[in-house]
Protein backbone atom coordinates (compact mmCIF):
# COMPACT_ATOMS: atom_id res chain seq x y z
CA UNK A 1 0.00 0.00 0.00
CA UNK A 2 3.26 1.70 0.29
CA UNK A 3 3.08 2.70 -3.82
CA UNK A 4 2.65 6.15 -5.00
CA UNK A 5 -0.02 6.98 -7.18
CA UNK A 6 -3.56 8.15 -6.30
CA UNK A 7 -5.25 7.10 -3.06
CA UNK A 8 -7.18 3.83 -3.63
CA UNK A 9 -10.52 3.83 -2.76
CA UNK A 10 -11.76 0.41 -3.63
CA UNK A 11 -9.34 -2.87 -4.19
CA UNK A 12 -10.78 -5.55 -6.45
CA UNK A 13 -8.59 -8.78 -6.15
CA UNK A 14 -9.41 -12.50 -5.97
CA UNK A 15 -9.74 -15.32 -2.98
CA UNK A 16 -5.86 -15.52 -2.80
CA UNK A 17 -5.79 -11.63 -0.97
CA UNK A 18 -8.58 -12.61 1.94
CA UNK A 19 -6.97 -12.17 4.94
CA UNK A 20 -7.67 -9.79 7.63
CA UNK A 21 -4.18 -8.24 7.70
CA UNK A 22 -4.69 -6.69 3.79
CA UNK A 23 -8.62 -5.81 5.20
CA UNK A 24 -7.16 -3.74 8.11
CA UNK A 25 -4.32 -2.43 5.83
CA UNK A 26 -6.98 -1.30 3.41
CA UNK A 27 -9.42 -0.07 5.93
CA UNK A 28 -7.18 2.43 7.58
CA UNK A 29 -5.86 3.66 4.20
CA UNK A 30 -10.00 4.42 3.32
CA UNK A 31 -10.20 2.10 0.61
CA UNK A 32 -13.20 -0.78 -0.04
CA UNK A 33 -11.58 -4.46 0.31
CA UNK A 34 -13.70 -5.73 -2.85
CA UNK A 35 -12.69 -9.28 -1.80
CA UNK A 36 -14.60 -12.62 -2.00
CA UNK A 37 -14.09 -14.36 1.10
CA UNK A 38 -12.09 -18.19 1.46
CA UNK A 39 -14.08 -21.27 1.73
CA UNK A 40 -12.55 -21.83 5.28
CA UNK A 41 -13.31 -18.24 6.91
CA UNK A 42 -15.48 -19.02 9.99
CA UNK A 43 -16.62 -14.87 9.34
CA UNK A 44 -17.42 -14.43 5.33
CA UNK A 45 -17.77 -10.68 4.77
CA UNK A 46 -20.02 -9.83 1.63
CA UNK A 47 -19.62 -8.29 -1.14
CA UNK A 48 -20.98 -6.25 -3.79
CA UNK A 49 -21.01 -8.95 -6.68
CA UNK A 50 -21.72 -5.63 -9.81
CA UNK A 51 -18.41 -3.98 -8.18
CA UNK A 52 -16.50 -7.00 -8.65
CA UNK A 53 -17.35 -7.95 -11.31
CA UNK A 54 -15.48 -4.98 -12.61
CA UNK A 55 -12.46 -6.95 -11.41
CA UNK A 56 -13.40 -9.36 -14.73
CA UNK A 57 -13.07 -6.54 -17.24
CA UNK A 58 -9.83 -5.08 -16.02
CA UNK A 59 -8.18 -8.79 -16.00
CA UNK A 60 -9.45 -9.39 -20.00
CA UNK A 61 -8.03 -6.14 -20.47
CA UNK A 62 -5.00 -6.90 -19.21
CA UNK A 63 -5.06 -9.90 -21.11
CA UNK A 64 -5.70 -7.85 -24.38
CA UNK A 65 -2.60 -5.71 -23.81
CA UNK A 66 -0.28 -9.04 -22.64
CA UNK A 67 -0.91 -9.89 -26.36
CA UNK A 68 1.53 -6.88 -27.29
CA UNK A 69 5.14 -9.08 -27.25
CA UNK A 70 6.47 -6.08 -26.42
CA UNK A 71 4.65 -5.69 -23.38
CA UNK A 72 4.85 -9.16 -22.31
CA UNK A 73 8.48 -9.12 -22.75
CA UNK A 74 9.08 -5.94 -21.62
CA UNK A 75 11.57 -5.05 -24.20
CA UNK A 76 11.48 -1.65 -23.31
CA UNK A 77 14.34 -0.47 -21.24
CA UNK A 78 13.16 2.88 -19.65
CA UNK A 79 9.84 3.18 -17.72
CA UNK A 80 8.82 6.22 -19.70
CA UNK A 81 9.25 4.43 -23.55
CA UNK A 82 7.43 0.94 -21.68
CA UNK A 83 4.46 3.50 -20.50
CA UNK A 84 4.44 4.92 -23.45
CA UNK A 85 4.09 1.49 -25.42
CA UNK A 86 0.92 0.77 -22.80
CA UNK A 87 -0.66 4.29 -23.90
CA UNK A 88 -0.27 3.09 -27.68
CA UNK A 89 -1.57 -0.17 -27.43
CA UNK A 90 -4.76 0.84 -24.98
CA UNK A 91 -5.33 3.55 -27.63
CA UNK A 92 -5.33 0.76 -29.94
CA UNK A 93 -8.18 -1.20 -27.94
CA UNK A 94 -9.83 1.98 -27.30
CA UNK A 95 -10.60 2.36 -30.97
CA UNK A 96 -11.80 -1.18 -31.81
CA UNK A 97 -15.26 -0.07 -29.03
CA UNK A 98 -15.16 3.32 -31.19
CA UNK A 99 -14.23 2.93 -34.53
CA UNK A 100 -15.34 0.93 -37.36
CA UNK A 101 -11.98 0.45 -38.75
CA UNK A 102 -7.97 1.40 -37.67
CA UNK A 103 -5.37 0.51 -40.28
CA UNK A 104 -1.81 2.36 -40.81
CA UNK A 105 -0.07 2.25 -43.86
CA UNK A 106 3.52 2.92 -45.44
CA UNK A 107 6.03 3.03 -48.32
CA UNK A 108 9.04 3.37 -49.95
CA UNK A 109 9.50 4.82 -53.62
CA UNK A 110 12.87 5.58 -55.20
CA UNK A 111 13.01 7.53 -58.44
CA UNK A 112 15.60 8.55 -61.13
CA UNK A 113 15.11 11.56 -62.36
CA UNK A 114 17.00 12.14 -65.96
CA UNK A 115 16.25 16.12 -66.23
CA UNK A 116 14.24 19.04 -63.83
CA UNK A 117 13.56 22.01 -65.16
CA UNK A 118 13.22 23.54 -61.95
CA UNK A 119 16.60 22.36 -61.03
CA UNK A 120 18.59 22.10 -64.44
CA UNK A 121 17.65 25.46 -65.63
CA UNK A 122 16.54 26.12 -68.87
CA UNK A 123 17.13 23.72 -71.71
CA UNK A 124 17.59 25.56 -74.51
CA UNK A 125 19.91 28.20 -73.39
CA UNK A 126 22.37 29.27 -70.39
CA UNK A 127 20.40 29.96 -66.85
CA UNK A 128 21.00 29.30 -63.23
CA UNK A 129 21.00 25.86 -62.14
CA UNK A 130 22.24 23.24 -59.05
CA UNK A 131 23.50 20.24 -58.88
CA UNK A 132 21.40 17.84 -58.45
CA UNK A 133 21.07 14.27 -57.56
CA UNK A 134 19.95 11.79 -60.04
CA UNK A 135 18.34 9.34 -57.35
CA UNK A 136 15.24 10.56 -54.91
CA UNK A 137 13.97 8.40 -52.33
CA UNK A 138 10.76 9.06 -50.33
CA UNK A 139 8.88 7.52 -47.57
CA UNK A 140 5.61 7.83 -46.06
CA UNK A 141 3.47 6.43 -43.43
CA UNK A 142 0.53 6.79 -42.14
CA UNK A 143 -2.67 6.37 -40.23
CA UNK A 144 -6.10 6.31 -41.24
CA UNK A 145 -9.44 6.03 -38.97
CA UNK A 146 -12.95 5.23 -40.09
CA UNK A 147 -16.08 5.80 -38.29
CA UNK A 148 -19.19 4.95 -40.23
CA UNK A 149 -19.02 6.97 -43.18
CA UNK A 150 -16.09 9.48 -42.15
CA UNK A 151 -12.29 8.41 -42.52
CA UNK A 152 -9.73 10.47 -41.32
CA UNK A 153 -6.05 10.00 -42.36
CA UNK A 154 -2.19 11.49 -41.11
CA UNK A 155 0.52 10.75 -43.80
CA UNK A 156 3.82 11.86 -43.02
CA UNK A 157 6.44 11.89 -45.62
CA UNK A 158 10.01 12.47 -45.86
CA UNK A 159 12.00 13.00 -49.60
CA UNK A 160 16.15 12.73 -49.49
CA UNK A 161 17.76 15.54 -50.82
CA UNK A 162 17.22 16.86 -54.47
CA UNK A 163 20.91 18.90 -54.93
CA UNK A 164 23.63 18.87 -53.18
CA UNK A 165 23.94 22.41 -51.61
CA UNK A 166 20.37 21.50 -49.86
CA UNK A 167 20.62 21.55 -46.16
CA UNK A 168 18.11 19.03 -45.15
CA UNK A 169 15.45 16.72 -46.06
CA UNK A 170 11.78 17.62 -47.02
CA UNK A 171 9.65 16.75 -44.16
CA UNK A 172 6.27 17.54 -44.60
CA UNK A 173 2.69 16.00 -43.54
CA UNK A 174 -0.94 15.85 -44.82
CA UNK A 175 -4.42 15.29 -42.59
CA UNK A 176 -7.14 14.32 -44.86
CA UNK A 177 -10.92 14.35 -43.85
CA UNK A 178 -13.09 12.55 -46.76
CA UNK A 179 -16.84 10.78 -46.84
CA UNK A 180 -16.55 7.26 -47.58
CA UNK A 181 -20.06 5.92 -49.67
Amino acid sequence: MAAHGPVPRVLLADKGYDSDNIRTSLEAAGAVPMIPARRNRKNPVQIDDFVYGLRNRIERCFNKLRCSRRLATRYDKTADSYLGFIHLASIRLWFRYFVNSTYMFGGIAGTWVGRDIFLDGNTFRSSRSVDKHDVVWSAQAGIAVQWEHVRVSYTHIVRSDQFTTQREQHRFGSFSISVVR
